[in-house]
């Protein structure tokens, strides 16, 4: 048990969920906000909050100028 690949835990695992998550989304697209509840996934499995602050830290750092 111990040399499972990780691979296949985490696969393994999301299968374990799809239940729950079918019933979330049933329950976040049977309402007047599907449109938002849509966006708030698409932008939260897009990972776009952490490239943005990966940028953004890359690119201050870069006009940090060296204090004197």
């Amino acid at each position: 048990m111990l040399a499972t690949p990780e691979a296949f835990v985490l696969a393994l695992g999301g299968i374990a969920m799809l239940r729950a998550r079918q019933q979330a989304f049933v329950t976040a697209f049977a309402t007047n906000f599907t449109l938002g509840a849509l966006v708030t996934f698409m932008v939260t499995i897009s990972g776009l909050d952490r490239s943005l602050g990966q940028r953004r830290g890359s690119t201050s750092q870069m006009r940090q100028q060296p204090s004197s």
